[in-house]
């Protein structure tokens, strides 16, 4: 039986991430507590056609497949792509890969901050830079410059974003702070001011509070690539200013002049494998394309672009998992494109290699696993469990009715029926090829027997 309970994992998580997963719990769906019932194997996989208008899924047992509909066919995975993404990264990058953040300082007193894609750059992670570039001298800052060059993309949003103020949809950028998410509280007078206590309140915050309702809110900023950088050097100068810090100065966008050298590289306090576990847990598409451009940027060089992470990911997924275009396609790493397709053999096969890192998922009782959720896709991934072992299985529905929950729930009932009940298990779509098979077999050997 499923039922929610907390990971013991995300105590690490920390208080500003807590927050997070409560406004990101949108994009992913409650899994509830199932109903067990005597069943039989059989009487359970007749229940799944009436749930499935157009989906598949596979469901497996000690390395056996024990019962699959259209395993080969290609589907909308939504945000169970996180998956993908995320092994990639922990492959190809380490899972104790730290991003780095590099600081420049002039004669002049004028800060330059380089990004290289960090999607963990909260306000405590600033506050923690700004004691170390008190520790390697840095006593004043004036002008204060932001660099996104390591990160090439177009101004205008994606096809797959809806550009809307709402956190899921914050664009991506090299260097960008709380997620390019900012939470606001408006009072019933109209007074705005940070709703986090390490975030101080920002001039920026004030601006676009102004159009906001009362009450608590968190609201993408980045629909306008002014305001990200802004909010980056506001948030670098409201903490300078808390530290003790002098100076005082502009606070522009432009490149590192070439001459200067780094006097801080900040490596991030969270490793990858805890970045991962975060950004699976939230569903955080900020997060899962910052992994994804930077990927592209590993493989190809910088700047990091959307092309570039595309055959990033192709390379690897076809190199080693032997998974080709028509089974696997990634657009982006969050699973919002409707263009990103995979089939349920495919996700099987990236969440068997995916194995080692199986408790980075989300715990639901004896399952861990990722949703996946658009309007017309409804998805889960990730791995049943009993006697200490992994077991993957894939529900991947591209239909308006949701019924991913009942297939789920269906599902463990088989996985946890008895071995010698399962054996015999075929749904009907596979029923009529394995019928065929063995009808070519027996004309086979009564020809064998005439000769």
């Amino acid at each position: 039986m499923i039922r929610l309970f907390k990971n013991p994992g995300h105590r690490l998580i920390r208080r500003y991430t807590s927050a997070i997963l409560l406004l990101f719990s949108l994009v992913s769906a409650y899994v509830p507590a199932m109903a067990t019932t005597s069943s039989k194997p059989d009487n359970l996989s007749r229940k799944l056609p009436a749930l499935i208008n157009r989906g598949g899924y596979i469901v497996t047992r000690d390395g056996l497949t024990i019962s699959s509909k259209a395993p080969d066919t290609a589907f909308i995975p939504a945000s169970t792509i996180k998956v993908a993404t995320s092994l990639a990264a922990l492959r190809i990058l380490g899972d104790d890969y730290r991003f780095k953040t590099q600081f420049f300082s002039d004669s002049n007193g004028t800060l330059y901050i380089k990004g290289f894609g960090d999607p963990y750059l909260v306000s405590e992670e600033v506050a923690l830079i700004l004691d170390q570039l008190q520790a390697h001298g840095v006593t004043v800052i004036n002008d204060i410059v932001i660099d996104d060059s390591a990160f090439l993309l177009p101004e205008e949003a994606p096809s797959w974003s809806d550009n809307t103020l709402n956190p899921y949809d914050a664009a991506n950028n090299a260097l960008a702070v709380n997620f390019n998410t900012m939470g606001i509280r408006v009072s019933s007078k109209g007074q705005v001011v940070s709703a986090e206590a390490q975030t101080p309140t920002l001039p920026l915050m004030r601006e676009l509070g102004v159009t906001l309702s009362s009450g608590n809110q968190r609201i993408n900023i980045s629909k306008s690539t002014e305001h990200i950088y802004r909010y980056t050097a506001e948030l670098f100068r409201a903490l300078q200013k808390q530290k003790g810090i002098t100076g005082h100065g502009m606070l522009r966008k432009a490149t590192v002049p070439e001459k200067l050298t780094p006097v801080y590289t900040h490596l991030s306090s969270k490793p990858l494998n805890e970045v991962i576990r975060c950004m699976l847990a939230v569903s955080s598409n900020f997060i899962a394309n910052q992994l994804f451009l930077t990927l592209g940027a590993k493989r190809f060089g910088y700047p990091a672009t959307w092309e570039k992470g595309q055959m990033a990911l192709r390379e690897f997924y076809m190199e080693g998992l032997k998974l080709t275009d028509s089974v696997l396609y990634m657009e982006e790493g969050s699973g919002l494109s409707r263009r990103t397709h995979i089939t349920p053999r495919a996700m099987l096969t990236i969440l068997e290699a995916f194995k080692p890192y199986a408790d980075l998922l989300r715990c639901y009782g004896d399952a861990r696993l990722k949703t996946g959720t658009l309007t017309g896709a409804y998805a889960y991934a990730g791995f049943f469990s009993r006697g200490g072992s992994f077991d993957p299985f894939v529900i991947l529905l591209n239909q308006q009715r949701n019924t991913r929950r009942q297939v789920l729930a269906l599902l463990q009932e088989i996985y946890n029926a008895p071995s010698k009940e399962t054996v015999a298990l075929v749904i009907a779509p596979d029923r009529q090829a394995l019928t065929q098979k063995s009808k070519t077999a027996s004309s086979k050997n009564r020809r064998l027997a005439k000769q």
